[in-house]
């Protein structure tokens, strides 16, 4: 089951954010980095809680602790407004979209051989890699070490 919204995917949407908030930038916008990295909540302004919704997951996202109690607190909402935010907004529950996140980056992370599985569920918020593989398995089919033998073979095809 691919973790993929209706309009764009979870990467697109937080790209989007950030290229608008840094679009006075002089350094160009690669699309591989991991930029949402780089938000900075402050300069939305107060009534713009819903993209600081977004843009709070995005950035802390790698943090194992990170929950809807803590982005509720960080955008000075009631958790079911956050909650039904996200619903309406991609029709799942926060941690099935936190969860996309955190595998939309492990998938571009996997491509790197350099980095074990292991490495890999710990840098996109994991802090149990059999968690990792369990939630991989669920939403891509297979799992993270299967999917890596995938795209291996596919390179040395091509």
């Amino acid at each position: 089951m691919n973790p993929v919204a209706n309009k764009v995917t979870f990467r697109n949407f937080i790209y989007y954010i950030v290229s608008q908030n840094e679009k006075n930038m002089e350094e160009e916008i690669k699309e591989e980095q991991v930029r949402y990295k780089h938000i900075e909540l402050d300069s939305y302004r107060s009534d713009d809680w819903k993209l600081k919704v977004f843009a709070f997951i995005g950035k802390e996202y790698t943090n194992p602790e990170l929950c809807l109690k803590m982005v509720a607190r960080a955008v000075a909402k009631n958790e079911k407004y956050v909650s039904s935010l996200i619903q309406e907004e991609y029709r799942m529950s926060f941690k099935r979209y936190l969860n996309g996140i955190r595998l939309q980056e492990a998938k571009r992370l996997i491509q790197n051989d350099y980095l074990s599985l292991k490495e890999i569920s710990f840098l996109v918020g994991y802090s149990n890699a059999n968690h990792f593989t369990r939630v991989f398995k669920e939403f891509e089919g297979v799992t993270p070490t299967i999917f890596r033998d995938e795209l291996t073979k596919k390179t040395r095809i091509s």
